[in-house]
């Protein structure tokens, strides 16, 4: 089997360290800018005692873990930066071959009040631009001069490599800087700080181990706290943490347990107390009794008044209703003198509006007819104009002809021409007067349509007004018969007038309230009755219920007891087994409580026994093999054993085989005999087998030898031998002499029969333990404490159920009582209120008649007022449209008449126009020309055929008579457009505009007179409408919101005089109601004043005084004589109070007693104040009783919660008890791990230089220490809580001593019992030999000065080798890390002193860098390639020291390190240097 292993990294050696404006000492001392070449060899800086050797130190740990402090000396206080930052850089080896650098920078500079820095890493290969050297730690300045850089600078240098490239990082925190070291290059922070400890002790090495001088406090300064760190999520206070947590819960159950016991105490002091309360409770219910009947008495003298209050309030209620009813009845009046003002100033508008109409009708056809007289008289003018334009034209073409002559033929011609046009014209006039005459009759025809349907109208109009008159006269005889039939009901219906007076809305839905109120009551008594039967019976099966549940209750709890007590008894036998066994068992010791530390204490005890049994039983054997196998031999002869241990040495290791199974899969070349006592391991797990190995000598009988895996394939490969290094068993070294063998044998057989008889004793004892923990675990598992619980929760539920059962039985008896009287008066009262209801239904019945027929008056008075409203309208609607009958009439002949007017008036031109008749066989030539024109055109060519000529004279006075017409013409057709704005200059005269031009004036006339007449009505309706309306708007500010009456106003004022009535006739009747009730009222305050009176000695009006419930002969005789039971009830209470108050102060004192008790014996506030509030406030005997068994339930509750904590705390105790004792087994295995860190190889062969000897002990041991150390930690911690008054001090110095009693060291030497902790070495020579044997670390002490300062070093480096490899796999072929030391030579300078520790040290792969003031020796040059001799001078032109570095011993690079080429040559920086 071979098991994969982690991977071997080198850990880094230091190449370079550079220090740049390391200022120290105040600012007197510097380093300017030195670098420091080790390349990975040990190294020597030796300066002057003073020059600053921790600086040093602690400055080149600044680029390891940054801002560390050095023998308690912070960064801030070791450096000035008043020149600049700090850079500090190391170059570091992390790989050979190929050669591959990490540099780890940091710059420090001041920042606030302390420091900061900037973190820098960067990994390169050789001859890299920005290595160690490059790094721009100071700037060239010109002429050999620098400057320091600022850390801005570096910061942006570091940033922008880190950008640049992908190996160099920056780090905003520290924990990310030494993280990343640790996982990249190996290095250890744990190891440097280990390597901090060391360099504190003011100087060197020596004087660290000069305060570990004994064994004790070399494990408990060094040893022990490096083991704890370099353990993984080690927390030093985390048990500490714990504990505190922990403590409460075992203070609160010291506590609990206390509470038990006093609750026994208190049960038996309450019961005595509420036994003595009894008695006085028996007086104190008599007394009660005659209180609950007085309180009856109040109640029903309360409901006396109150039902006369009742009646008063009532009565005081129909006063505010009445006075809002003739508040609403001034409303209403108010509101009916708007509505006759809106009525009368509706009308008023309504007149003023049909005025306005009609004014404006009227205003509209004046205006028309006065337009259509002014376009007729413009179309006159038109055509007068057009006349005499012709005409005009005439003349001047008449004129014109005087110097022209013409033919006869041609003026025949011309003739004949304006005969076509004469007839033309003919034809035209005759077309307009048969269309004109037909616009007319168009006209007429429609008007005659109009006047058809308007005449149909008014048929309809009368037709209609008839049937509303007729239904009018058949509403009124309806409402009159309906008025009469209700008369007739009210006198069956209202009492008196008072009744006929209320509204019937609100008398209606009093008695239908108080109807249904009666049928509610009548059900409710009803289903009273009903469910006091079923609770009788209910009651009294219930009774016959709990006689049964009694016994059944009794049987139960009987059960229950007898159960936990079996259980109880099992628990006292199993606990009599237990402390015989386990020592920390007594008699209290409760199993349920400590179920989990029992089991495993007992399963623990019984695994001890039974490895004890297994071991005496193997020792049995052993011994009496070797009486079978030597007793009969002369010489000692071996017998195998190993075997036994490998299944269980094989978990604790990667890979664990004998070499014959690994044989089996890859033959050896080695003797079958040698591999049977071969075991096989890993190299890194080798020392640990071999320890183990070692431990187990005295149990073995043959010699074994280990090889790692890798000599093994090395072996099978026959690349090497087969070395043999044995571990020989005790037993062969004892009795390799023949005497000593001899003599052992004599003493094996006794032996043998002592292991025999140890055999037998422990084979009894783990068989009882068996035994025992068996029945433990049967225990638990057949009665489980949960179950446990249950049971005595179930016991305590029957003792409070049987109790409870008892007192329901009481109750039962006196409620059946109680029933039965009620049932009496539930069954006269539904009697009473049955009669009552028929009453008020009968009554609602009646009122509901009444109130339809009411409701059917008002609707056919609504609907007679409709219809006669209507009647009116149509009345008036009638007349308008018979006016526009007779209007229409007048149209019609008006029409008519021009109709007729237009026949006569065409008759009349056809018989003036002669031309016309001479013309009509000529065909028609259509022209605009007046006939006049025409005619006078024909006269003139007609004179010239005769020769009648006019003179030239004459024709030019025509000519100028014409145009003086024409122009006076226009004048007038002018001023006619002045006078009409409207005027249609397109309008057609009508052929009979002369008639019409004759009568419009007259027409236009009577138009205006009408206008004016009805502008004076028009204006008076105005005026009244406008004082109507203002009356009205006074009016309506009287009322906010009038009412709107559907009725008509007549009835509403019919209506309000009927409510104005009957609302004084109530106001009346309310007057002398009030009278009567004020002096029942008077006589009812009289007896209540002397119950009030009573009430103030005997409080039975308290409100936890339940009322008696009285009969109703009782409630009868009391109504009649009310002050007779008043005072026959005083006189029973006097005497009963006198007796109940005489035995009061017995309870008193009792009480008292029982509460001074509480109050000096109950040690918990809460406990002590429930008791104490309880007893205080339960003054009645049934509330003690019940706080009792409330009591009982809190303590049984609370035992329960106890007993869980209690269990719930012993789990987790043990749960901290093996998580501590975990722990102190690692500390103890790693610290088993140390001595292996110094092993070196000597000639081949592993030597050991220290050896540890820890105390061992077993687990139940260790845990049983644990525990009883936490017990003695409590006592003490209580004793400091006494002692200390003030709290926090208190409490700091709890933590302070709880942080010592739990630390490791503490913890494992009282595991250990204070056995001695050894530390054994060996000492190295000279002449680097190892010694064969170990000596005390006290007897090393007395060593020389060297001897002693080579065996620190050698356990110092250890210690690191430890640290190193708990973190990483490291390789020893070569220097694989780092130390720097401060004087670690102390003394010791001579070479066989020194040449151990550099052996030593080489073996195990330290590079040293040593600070040391030694300047001779031989030692310097022998172990040191690489030596600096440092020495302060004063710098030029100033008193500061610079440091100067010079290197003394570099051939051994050229002569042993090929890779360190490169030549320790560099130029110092000076800041001070002219």
């Amino acid at each position: 089997m071979i098991c994969k292993g982690k991977r071997w990294n080198k850990m880094p050696t230091i190449s370079k360290i550079r220090f740049t404006n390391v200022v120290y000492d105040g600012g007197n001392k510097r380093y300017a800018d030195e670098l420091f070449h080790f390349h990975g060899e040990n190294g020597a800086i030796v300066l002057e005692n003073g020059g600053g050797k921790t600086v040093f130190i602690q400055t080149a740990l600044q680029a390891i873990i940054p801002h560390v402090s050095l023998a308690n000396r912070k960064v801030k206080d070791t450096y000035n930066f008043d020149d600049g930052p700090v850079h500090i850089a190391i170059e570091w080896i992390k790989n050979d071959r190929p050669r591959i650098y990490a540099l780890t920078a940091i710059t420090i500079f001041p920042y606030q009040n302390g420091i900061d820095s900037y973190r820098y890493v960067y990994e390169y290969g050789p001859n890299d631009p920005n290595s160690i050297e490059h790094l721009p730690f100071s700037i060239p300045l010109g002429q050999g001069k620098k400057r320091i850089a600022s850390h801005t600078e570096m910061k942006d240098y570091y940033g922008e490599m880190s950008h640049k490239s992908q190996s160099a990082h920056t780090f905003s925190t520290i924990s990310g800087f030494t993280e990343y070291i640790e996982k990249n290059f190996q290095i250890i922070a744990d190891e440097w700080k280990s390597i901090c400890t060391i360099n504190s002790a003011e100087g060197d090495v020596e004087k660290f181990f000069e305060a570990c001088t004994t064994e004790k406090a070399l494990y408990e300064k060094l040893l022990i706290p490096t083991v704890e760190q370099s353990i993984a999520d080690f927390d030093k206070y985390r048990f500490v943490d714990i504990f505190e947590q922990q403590r409460d819960k075992f203070k609160l159950l010291k506590q609990l347990n206390a509470q038990l016991k006093e609750y026994d105490v208190i049960q038996k002091e309450l019961s005595n107390y509420v036994d003595v309360t009894k008695t006085f409770h028996e007086y104190e219910e008599q007394y009660e009794a005659e209180k609950q009947k007085g309180k009856a008495y109040s109640e029903l003298l309360s409901k006396f008044i109150n039902d006369n209050q009742g009646k008063i309030d009532q009565l005081f209620e129909q006063q505010q209703k009445l006075e809002k009813q003739f508040d609403l009845l001034s409303v209403k009046q108010k509101s009916y003198e708007i509505a006759v003002m809106e009525q009368k100033l509706q009308e008023l508008e309504s007149t003023y509006k049909e005025l306005v109409i009609e004014h404006d009708s009227i205003q509209t056809k004046l205006n028309n007819q006065k337009l259509y007289f002014g376009n007729v008289k413009y179309a006159n003018y038109n055509r007068l104009l057009k006349k005499a334009e012709e005409q005009l034209n005439q003349y001047e073409k008449e004129l014109q002809q005087l110097d022209e002559t013409f033919s006869t033929d041609e003026l025949l011609d011309q003739l004949d021409e304006v005969k076509a046009k004469i007839r033309g014209n003919f034809l035209s006039e005759k077309e307009r007067y048969t269309q004109q005459k037909e616009k007319v009759e168009q006209e007429k025809r429609q008007k005659e349509t109009v006047l058809d349907e308007q005449r149909k109208l008014i048929k309809d109009l009368s037709r209609k007004q008839l049937q509303l008159y007729t239904l009018i006269t058949e509403l009124k005889t309806e409402i009159k018969m309906n008025e009469e039939q209700a008369e007739n009901i009210s006198n069956d219906l209202f009492e008196d007038d008072v009744q006929r007076s209320q509204p019937i809305l609100e008398l209606r839905t009093a008695w239908i309230q108080e109807s249904q109120k009666l049928d509610e009551q009548i059900v409710d008594l009803k289903n009273n009755e009903k469910n006091l039967h079923l609770q009788k019976q209910k009651h009294e099966n219930r009774l016959n219920e709990i006689t049964n549940e009694l016994i059944y209750l009794k049987g139960q709890e009987t059960k229950v007891s007898q159960k936990i007590k079996s259980i109880e008894e099992t628990e006292n036998n199993l606990r009599a087994d237990l402390i015989t066994v386990l020592p920390r068992v007594s008699e209290n010791t409760s199993l349920y409580l400590k179920e989990a530390s029992l089991i495993q204490e007992l399963t623990k005890a019984w695994e001890k026994k039974e490895r004890i049994f297994e071991e005496k039983l193997h020792e049995e054997r052993l011994a009496f093999r070797y009486v079978d196998d030597y007793g009969e031999q002369q010489s000692f002869f071996a017998d195998p054993y190993i075997a036994k241990k490998l299944p269980v040495w094989s978990q604790r290791f990667s890979y664990l085989e004998t070499a014959i199974e690994y044989a089996m899969g890859d033959e050896l070349p080695v003797e079958r005999e040698l591999l049977a006592i071969t075991l096989i391991t890993t190299e890194e797990e080798k020392e640990n087998l071999e320890q183990l190995v070692i431990d187990s000598a005295k149990d073995l009988t043959y010699p074994i030898q280990i090889w790692t895996l890798s000599e093994v394939i090395a072996i099978s490969r026959g690349e090497r031998a087969p070395q043999t290094n044995f571990v020989q068993p005790e037993l062969w070294q004892q009795l390799s002499d023949v005497e000593a063998f001899q003599q052992w044998q004599k003493e094996a057989e006794q032996v043998a029969q002592n292991r025999k008889q140890e055999r037998e004793v422990a084979d009894g004892e783990r068989t009882r333990l068996k035994e025992i923990l068996s029945k433990l675990k049967n225990f638990y598992e057949e009665y489980p404490f949960a179950n446990y619980q249950k049971l005595t929760e179930h016991l305590n539920q029957l003792k409070r159920a049987t109790y409870e059962v008892t007192n329901e039985q009481k109750a039962l008896v006196q409620e059946i009582e109680e029933i039965e009287g009620t049932l009496g008066k539930i069954r006269n009262n539904i009697i009473d209120k049955t009669e009552l209801k028929k009453y008020y239904d009968k009554k609602i019945e009646l009122l509901i008649q009444y109130e339809k027929l009411k409701n059917e008056i008002v609707r056919l008075e609504q609907e007679l007022a409709t219809e006669q409203q209507q009647h009116e309208n149509i009345s008036k609607q009638l007349i308008k449209e018979q006016d526009l009958e007779q209007a229409l009439v007048e149209e019609i002949n008006d029409l008519l008449s021009r109709i007729h007017e237009i026949e006569r008036k065409y008759k009349e031109i056809v018989a003036e126009r002669y031309l016309y008749k001479q013309v009509t066989t000529f065909a028609p030539k259509y022209t605009d020309e007046s006939y006049e024109g025409l005619e006078q055109q024909y006269t003139h060519i007609d004179n010239q055929i005769k020769g009648i000529n006019s003179s030239r004279y004459h024709i030019e006075q025509l000519i100028k008579q014409q145009e003086n017409h024409i122009k006076g013409l226009k004048n007038q057709r002018n001023q006619l457009k002045i006078e009409y704005s409207e005027l249609d200059e397109q309008f057609e005269l009508p052929l009979d505009f002369e008639q019409q031009l004759q009568q419009l004036p007259t027409e236009i006339n009577n138009l205006e007179g009408q206008l004016a007449t009805l502008s004076k009505k028009r204006n008076k309706a105005k005026e009244e409408k406008d004082k109507q309306e203002g009356a009205h708007n006074l009016k309506r500010k009287e009322v906010e919101e009038p009412i709107q009456f559907e009725l008509p106003l007549p009835t509403v004022k019919i209506q309000l005089k009927d409510e104005e009535g009957r609302l004084n006739l109530q106001q009346k009747q309310i007057n002398k109601t009030k009278v009567n009730l004020l002096k029942a009222k008077s006589e009812l305050e009289k007896v209540e004043k002397d119950i009030q009176i009573l009430n103030g000695e005997h409080h039975f009006l308290a409100p936890d005084v339940i009322t008696m419930t009285l009969t109703t002969d009782e409630e009868s005789d009391f109504s009649y004589r009310k002050e007779h039971f008043i005072n026959l009830l005083r006189n029973r209470l006097t005497d009963l109070k006198g007796s109940k108050d005489r035995y009061l102060d017995v309870v008193k004192n009792r009480k008292q007693e029982f509460l001074q008790f509480c109050s000096q014996n109950v040690s918990e506030a809460r406990l002590r104040n429930t008791i104490i509030d309880g007893i205080k406030v339960k003054d009645n005997y049934e509330d003690l009783v019940k706080h009792q068994q409330e009591m009982e339930k809190t303590i049984h509750m609370s035992r329960q919660y106890v007993e869980r904590d209690i269990k719930k705390h012993d789990e987790q105790l043990i749960e901290f008890v093996n998580r501590v004792h975990k722990h102190l087994r690692k500390v103890v295995e790693e610290l088993k791990h140390i001595p292996r860190k110094t092993k070196v190889n000597v000639d081949g062969e592993d030597v050991f230089i220290y050896r540890f000897n820890i105390p061992e002990w077993n687990d139940e041991e260790g845990i049983a220490q644990i525990k009883a150390r936490i017990d003695w930690i409590m006592d003490q911690l209580e004793q400091i809580e006494t002692r200390t008054v003030d709290e926090q001090e208190s409490k700091q110095k709890t933590r302070k001593q709880l942080e010592e009693w739990l630390s490791t060291v503490q913890l494992l030497r009282y595991i250990t019992q204070n056995k001695e902790w050894r530390v054994s070495c060996r000492k190295v020579m000279n002449d680097n030999r190892i010694s064969k044997h170990f000596e005390t670390w006290s007897r090393s002490n007395a060593w020389s000065g060297g001897e002693k300062w080579s065996k620190n070093m050698a356990l110092f480096l250890g210690v690191l080798n430890y640290v190193a490899e708990k973190r990483q796999y490291i390789s020893s072929k070569k220097k694989s890390r780092t130390v720097i030391l401060d004087n670690p030579f102390g003394k010791a300078s001579s070479d066989h002193v020194l040449s151990p520790v550099f052996f030593i040290a080489k073996l195990l792969g330290f590079q040293i860098i040593a600070l040391t003031a030694h300047v001779e020796g031989k030692f310097l040059h022998d172990y040191f390639p690489v030596v600096y001799s440092c020495r302060l001078r004063t710098a030029v032109g100033t008193d500061k020291l610079v440091m100067e570095t010079k290197t003394m011993h570099q051939a051994y690079f050229r002569d042993h390190n090929e890779e360190a080429e490169e030549v320790i040559q560099f130029d110092q920086l000076s800041l001070f240097d002219e």
